[in-house]
């Protein structure tokens, strides 16, 4: 998992230690899910981080189920008409988990809930009760490790076969993501930059959570529930793990900054198609670029922020294109032009296009943002294209796909 995910080492220790611990004959013998909540502000990697868990622990890449809470539009979309009844879903809908957790009962599977605390909206706008069934039948499912079956209440073929059985969800990890309680999770972070960040072990784990995670727990947790309805606090009680995600260090800024910019520039390099009308140019950029670019980054953003950041200094380049600037430039050895995305010596704020190679900005900033790459772990780059790697006798002067 961590060759996928820039930092974060505490919340993957934490996550690595806890599905051990639950894989084991002792957390199997409980017959119950495991139920993690992955907490911190958007785009620091908390889907991320389960998509990895699930490729890591599960046998097929449909053992995986992403659900976008935001994106429903009643309980029945989780759990069927049977036991919903907001009256927007269909009046034979089977439930996106129900019927997931029936064709995987029994087998190792993961279900994500993103943006969970957008359940509240949708349960205040339920009324009649539907709200507090609903995150009943959550606490069913979390607690017994099962779940009744009530079919679709229409025609599904489920309705005949299992109608009114037990479902077993004992072999299901929840993974709900939730950026509630970002703000405390910034401070802390900053608080206690020196012991959070960094490779953490297992006692830098154990700290994390009895400082923060215990008082985040009946600060934010608790109050969310209580605010459905008071007993459905003992929701907090079955979740096994809460995994602060942190801002990203400036190490690790530079890190995605520099992957984003490849994500952006590298797809040039390909002939133009009709989507696409730019293509056919090899496009470097240097170590100015990815400094610049990781100076937009906003805790509250996450990667988000360098996106844009990235596209942003990348539209220079697709300018040139179109200007029809990059006619007079040299090819590769396959018909595409080459150019240099970077910044101006005497004006680091300033980007723009160079059809020769730049002269190199200080070699000390190139050490550094090839040391970021080394102390965060970055994901493996797509084929033919080039490591960012640890420093080197040689510096070279600039990055290139």
């Amino acid at each position: 998992m961590q060759f996928a995910i820039v930092g974060e080492h505490a919340a993957m220790q934490a996550v690595n230690d806890c599905v051990l611990s639950h894989l084991t004959d002792i957390g199997q013998k409980r017959g119950k899910p495991l139920v993690l909540f992955h907490t911190g502000p958007p785009g620091h990697g908390k889907t991320e981080l389960a998509k990895q868990l699930a490729r890591a622990i599960t046998e097929d890449a449909d053992d995986y189920l992403l659900i976008p809470v935001g994106g429903l539009r009643d309980d029945a979309d989780l759990w069927g008409s049977a036991l919903g009844g907001g009256g927007f879903g269909s009046m034979e809908s089977d439930g996106k988990l129900t019927s997931f957790l029936r064709q995987k009962q029994g087998k190792r599977c993961v279900v994500v809930l993103d943006e969970f605390e957008k359940l509240r909206g949708l349960a205040s706008a339920l009324g009649w009760g539907q709200d507090k069934k609903m995150y009943q039948t959550f606490l069913q499912v979390w607690q017994e490790g099962k779940l009744t079956d009530f079919g679709s209440g229409g025609t599904c073929v489920s309705d005949n076969n299992t109608r009114g059985k037990e479902i077993d969800c004992s072999q299901a990890i929840f993974v709900c993501t939730t950026n509630e309680g970002q703000d405390k999770i910034i401070e802390f972070a900053e608080e206690n930059h020196e012991r959070v960040y960094g490779k953490c072990g297992s006692d830098d784990v154990d700290w994390i959570q009895s400082k923060f995670v215990r008082k985040y727990k009946e600060e934010v947790l608790m109050k969310f529930f209580e605010s459905v309805s008071p007993e459905l606090q003992a929701l907090v009680r079955r979740i096994n793990l809460v995994v602060p995600f942190l801002p990203f260090t400036e190490d690790e800024r530079h890190v995605v900054s520099d992957l984003e910019i490849r994500n952006v520039l590298s797809r040039w390099r390909d002939p133009p198609t009709e989507k696409r009308g730019i293509g056919n140019i090899v496009v470097h950029h240097t170590a100015g670029l990815v400094d610049l670019v990781a100076q937009g980054y906003a805790p509250m953003e996450g990667a988000s922020s360098l996106i844009g950041e990235a596209q942003r200094v990348a539209q220079k380049a697709s300018a040139a294109y179109y200007n029809g600037k990059l006619e007079q430039a040299t090819e590769d050895g396959h018909s595409r032009k080459v150019c240099w995305l970077h910044t101006l010596e005497d004006d680091p704020d300033t980007v723009t296009v160079s059809l020769k190679e730049p002269p190199a900005r200080s070699r000390v900033a190139q050490t550094a943002t090839q040391c970021h790459a080394k102390d965060a772990k970055v994901a493996a780059p797509e084929e033919n294209e080039p490591e960012v790697s640890a420093p080197m006798p040689s510096v070279p002067d600039e990055f290139s796909f």
